[in-house]
């Protein structure tokens, strides 16, 4: 915002105001699309509150049950979107050297004008770091359609088509630190892997681990330790939009209350939270109507309540929000969610020079 009429202030800064509770918070950035740039390389990802979208390329024309977005993948980029959850389905499961993959949501595909694909997608995320080397790019992949793939031939794709060059990809089995990350797309893979795979990085595996995913879940931490998630996506009727609000406050108060590891043998996972479900068959229950009140309603916890301490207590942990996974993002101009999500990552500013 300007102000006294200057058209380049010294100091620009981005304001939401809650008009319910006549609360204003001001966030000193102007722009988001390198946001990470001021935070510290020592951090550890999962410390981190990053903002993320469901589905995110559904944002074509489709089902109203399909399309979760509203913008294409690079405007949420621009905008300070930093996970992506990308479901695929391999075309040709018979001819391992092809490796056109086609967008899908469930057992659709994302689109009603003609199959999209996951190589642009993946271009679209590249370019994006190469013009922002500051930034890092959390990708989650998982295999849905009709097709007749299995998840060991995406495992296969995914590692000789598409995630083998490390100075693009980070493919190590554990979470990294963002300095280590900066200019990559770092995998969470929710596919098994094929048994050649298994003995990548030493025998450790390959990828983030995230192949056991509860599901349906409010609460559930995955075999490998690394990934903590909120998933509950059942709201069969709009009464339970209620319960689904509280599950993900329930998310974020757990992943408020962690602290950043000062060592490298304490293990954070990654706690992601889905604000988002549907049910096809009710209409006030599609994405795009779960988000116009979900989306709100974290909105006012974060500037209202998140990591306040109950009276007579003492905040616990550093207050990050995790991973905070949205439909309908930047509906209408309003990216608000985005950039509360992305202001509560103060604490682990860069130390600036006096």
């Amino acid at each position: 915002m300007a102000t006294d009429g200057n058209p380049d202030p010294p100091c620009k800064h981005i304001t939401v105001y809650h008009p319910g509770h006549h609360h204003l918070i001001i966030a000193y950035r102007d722009s988001y699309k390198s946001w990470m740039r001021s935070l510290r390389d020592d951090v550890p990802l999962s410390a981190l509150s990053i903002p993320g979208t469901h589905n995110s390329p559904t944002y074509h024309k489709a089902l109203p049950s399909v399309r979760c977005q509203v913008v294409p993948v690079h405007e949420q980029l621009r905008k300070g979107v930093r996970f992506l959850d990308i479901r695929v389905q391999p075309e040709h499961h018979k001819i391992p050297l092809k490796d056109e993959m086609i967008l899908v949501h469930g057992v659709f595909p994302i689109s009603l004008t003609g199959p999209r694909h996951f190589r642009s997608v993946v271009d679209e995320v590249l370019q994006f770091l190469e013009e922002n080397p500051s930034e890092t790019i959390i990708m989650s992949v998982k295999r849905e359609g009709t097709g007749d793939s299995t998840d060991e031939h995406l495992s296969r794709i995914m590692r000789d088509h598409y995630a083998g060059d490390v100075n693009k990809w980070f493919t190590a089995p554990r979470i990294p630190y963002l300095g280590e990350a900066r200019g990559k797309i770092v995998l969470i893979r929710r596919f098994h892997l094929e048994d050649g795979l298994k003995g990548e990085w030493g025998g450790a595996g390959w990828c983030i681990n995230a192949e056991t995913w509860a599901d349906n879940s409010p609460h559930s931490l995955c075999p490998s330790g690394d990934v903590c998630i909120q998933d509950f996506y059942e709201v069969m009727e709009t009464e339970s939009i209620v319960k689904k609000i509280q599950y993900s406050i329930e998310h974020l108060k757990r992943a408020s209350e962690c602290v950043c590891p000062t060592d490298s043998g304490t293990k954070l996972p990654f706690y992601i939270n889905f604000l988002t479900a549907s049910n096809f068959w009710k209409m006030g229950c599609w994405p795009d109507k779960i988000a116009a009140k979900l989306n709100p309603a974290i909105v006012e916890y974060l500037c209202l309540n998140h990591n306040q301490a109950d009276e007579g207590c003492s905040v616990k942990g550093d207050g990050s929000t995790g991973i905070v996974v949205c439909d309908w993002v930047g509906d209408d101009g309003n990216w608000d969610i985005v950039r509360c999500i992305v202001g509560m990552n103060a604490r682990f500013e860069k130390v600036k020079d006096a």
